[in-house]
């Protein structure tokens, strides 16, 4: 794990490079008073039919994916206050299975900056992580058990510490943390060797409905634009127990954008996260899409 951290650090390293190098050289632009809003909604649909006498095999499929994000930040001459909000959620069916869950997430965050100099600055921030609908396991007679719901798990973080932005597409911050693991299903879960309850499944303990760690917290922002249509947007947080340092919790989300035209958009994203506590193992998501985007303003 403390490989794949140092490569990770290694990459933003490298973006921040990046981003210092394309960054603009006058400093005599004014800041801008006032709010900066931004709403973007994206819709993704993807269907396979295949006649009864195809003979190359497959499957009938259809797949659909919205998602909405939504930022507003308040600039104003001593203070910077960032809100940003993430609702993503998607379905598929393929063949003679029920329609299941493929994407859901809902993520919101926000930072209250006090300007003190030019690069570094003192934050307090809150993140906030949690799902819409219930997830499920599936075996091969698509048989199912229920193992997340709404706040089963949620993830809470409360921060204060110091931010680096050297530019405007770069920005980083440490702090120390309070971190909230939250389960408020306290049923059981029973799928083939799998005999545990919620609670134990996320990290917690059977009577524990939240889980309260304090440490060390970082996030690292980076937004790049590569090219005149494509933009590759990156977030790293890490989190580390001061009962527990030698392990770090991570979420580190990646995407890679291309605009094709006004009302077309194609994505890449590479999703990973890593708590102990969980599972000892990285897990990886990864999607492609393509469909409908839209900037509201």
């Amino acid at each position: 794990m403390k490989q794949a951290i140092g490569f990770m650090l290694a990459i933003l390293c490298g973006c921040y490079t990046a981003a210092a190098q394309n960054a603009p050289q006058d400093t005599s632009k004014k800041e801008v008073f006032g709010w900066k809003k931004n709403l973007v909604a994206a819709l993704n649909l993807t269907q396979n039919r295949y006649s009864s006498n195809w003979t190359k095999g497959g499957e009938n499929s259809v797949a659909w994916k919205g998602v909405v994000d939504a930022a507003g930040e308040s600039i104003r001459p001593k203070t910077n206050w960032k809100n940003t909000g993430k609702i993503a959620f998607g379905q598929i069916k393929q063949g003679k299975t029920e329609l299941r869950k493929s994407d859901d997430e809902i993520k919101v965050e926000s930072v209250l900056t006090y300007k003190l100099g030019k690069y570094f600055n003192p934050f307090a921030a809150f993140n906030g992580q949690t799902q819409i609908a219930s997830g499920y396991l599936y075996d091969a007679e698509n048989n199912r058990a229920k193992v997340s719901s709404f706040f089963s798990p949620a993830f809470l973080r409360q921060s204060l510490g110091l931010g680096y932005k050297p530019v405007d597409s770069f920005l980083t911050r440490l702090g120390v943390a309070v971190k909230e693991t939250i389960v408020r299903d306290d049923g059981h879960i029973t799928f083939g060797d799998l005999n545990t309850t919620f609670r134990k499944y996320h990290g917690n303990a059977e009577d524990e409905q939240v889980r309260v760690e304090t440490g060390i917290e970082s996030v690292t922002d980076v937004k790049l634009k590569l090219q005149q249509n494509l933009f590759f947007v990156s977030k790293l947080e890490l989190f580390s127990a001061f009962e527990n340092l030698n392990t770090v919790d991570t979420i580190w989300d990646n995407t890679l954008a291309a605009q094709i035209s006004k009302y077309l958009a194609a994505t890449l994203n590479v999703y990973t996260f890593y708590d102990e506590d969980i599972l000892p193992e990285v897990q990886v998501r990864q999607t492609m899409a393509f469909g409908l985007t839209y900037t509201f303003f």
